[in-house]
């Protein structure tokens, strides 16, 4: 099942990298205008949120605070997932809303999101912990902390620079 969840993983960050630059930072660079800078608020949050989740569940077998710190950023993930979701209406109507192609994307991303949590968390909550962490997850999953962690420092620039 840890394959599984790495499998996950991966495509979901994947796509997600697809939906940041593409989408948000190329085709509609959302910080740069004030209809859209709230969306490009709930996405820092939710770009603060990645690398806590992907290290707290992720990146090893973590018991008590540090899992339960995950536990939050989940939580607080997905109030702002749904905070995006009804922010997208106004914050796109100047290119005549959500395209197709985007939320084709969000659908993926946030499918495999949902699922690769719950498989980690079925696997660490209902299997016995294993003798040795499987060291591949653990290897991505520091690539992605990584890759996140410096993703919400760019998010949380742009947030800085739109306020200045």
């Amino acid at each position: 099942m840890y394959f599984i969840a790495f499998i996950l993983l991966v495509l979901w960050s994947l796509v997600g990298s697809f939906d940041v630059s593409y989408y948000h930072d190329k085709k509609y660079s959302l910080y740069l205008f004030p209809e859209s800078i709230r969306e490009h608020l709930y996405h820092t949050i939710r770009a603060i949120c990645y690398p806590i989740i992907v290290f707290s569940l992720f990146y090893k077998n973590f018991i008590g605070i540090l899992f339960w710190i995950g536990v939050l950023a989940i939580i607080i993930d997905t109030i702002f997932f749904i905070l995006d979701a009804f922010e997208e209406k106004n914050s796109r109507n100047k290119w005549g809303g959500l395209s197709h192609g985007e939320y084709i994307t969000h659908l993926i991303s946030n499918a495999l999101h949902y699922c690769a949590i719950t498989t980690i968390l079925l696997s660490k909550i209902f299997l016995p912990t294993p003798d040795k962490y499987p060291a591949y997850l653990s290897i991505i999953a520091m690539v992605f902390v990584c890759g996140g962690t410096i993703t919400a420092i760019q998010h949380i620039w742009r947030l800085y620079k739109f306020n200045s």
